[in-house]
């Protein structure tokens, strides 16, 4: 299985750690994920940028970058919303001094705080269309800021909701943009929800560049790969693309290692297909 690695998520782990676990275990990228603060650009100086690049360029590891998921797309006060951009694109310069390939970035949310009561609100996506908008714009401005260096998709939260499904459509016609796929995340909604979200991503299955691997059950997610629900012979078309990177997204190096022996071990005797879509 061709560009397996694993995301650099763990309190305590330093890139450079991270980077000789995946040698150690004889993989070929590595994520890192960018929730972690310790990973922030301005912890990096530029001989310790350099010397990242070059550890994993002589170790064969290719680097993939993960955008915090706090940073709001979609705000309707343009400069705070352009503020995440601005922090998005310093992200984006770091990837590129670091020789990183790809970025991945959630779409985000709205939340409204009802004073009254103290509750937080989610603005439901489908009712508000100038969302739509403000989405469309940040995304536009982060794939001006990558100019070509290093790709970047956008992941599912489990679905993308209301118009973000026809937005990025639209941007994966017009632009360079890519997609990551959460697999684990795709089945974390209902019946239908789930069929929409398969569809979709085997419709722009060329256009999907890194892969996120994790099962799931009942209670949770982010469990070791084959030790849940997910029925991962069926994605065969997925995981033996070689042009995909396979990054399992999992708590611990003992979920990690679990979770390769799986996938190395995995034959496909069948395939999935994208479910039909409804007559309804």
């Amino acid at each position: 299985m061709k560009n397996l690695g694993f995301s650099a998520n763990r309190r305590n782990t330093s890139i450079e750690e991270a980077v000789a676990k995946a040698v150690e275990w004889k993989l070929e990228a590595l994520e890192i994920n960018l929730n972690r603060p310790e990973y922030f650009p301005e912890n990096f100086d530029s001989p310790r940028k350099t010397a990242i690049r070059k550890t994993s360029e002589k170790s064969e590891i290719r680097l993939l970058l993960h955008a915090p998921d706090d940073i709001n797309l979609l705000s309707r006060h343009k400069n705070i919303r352009l503020a995440g951009v601005e922090r998005l694109k310093e992200m984006l310069a770091f990837g590129k001094e670091l020789g990183a390939v790809y970025f991945t970035l959630h779409t985000g949310k709205v939340g409204l705080v009802a004073t009254a009561s103290g509750r937080v609100k989610i603005m439901q996506h489908p009712t508000f269309k100038p969302l739509a908008e403000n989405f469309r714009d940040s995304a536009l401005r982060l794939l001006d800021a990558a100019e070509g260096q290093l790709e970047m998709g956008f992941e599912n939260t489990n679905h993308f909701e209301g118009f973000f499904e026809e937005v990025i459509a639209e941007l994966l016609e017009q632009t360079q943009l890519k997609l990551t796929w959460d697999i684990g995340h795709s089945f974390a909604e209902t019946p239908e929800k789930i069929k929409q979200t398969l569809r979709f991503f085997f419709t722009h299955l060329h256009r999907v560049r890194t892969v996120h691997l994790h099962d799931r059950n009942e209670k949770t997610d982010h469990l070791p790969v084959g030790s849940g629900t997910i029925p991962w012979k069926r994605f065969g078309e997925v995981l033996q693309t070689d042009e995909i990177f396979k990054i399992v997204e999992v708590k611990d190096a003992e979920a990690i290692e679990t979770s390769l022996n799986f996938l190395r071990k995995l034959s496909f005797g069948q395939t999935f297909s994208a479910p039909p879509v409804s007559k309804k």
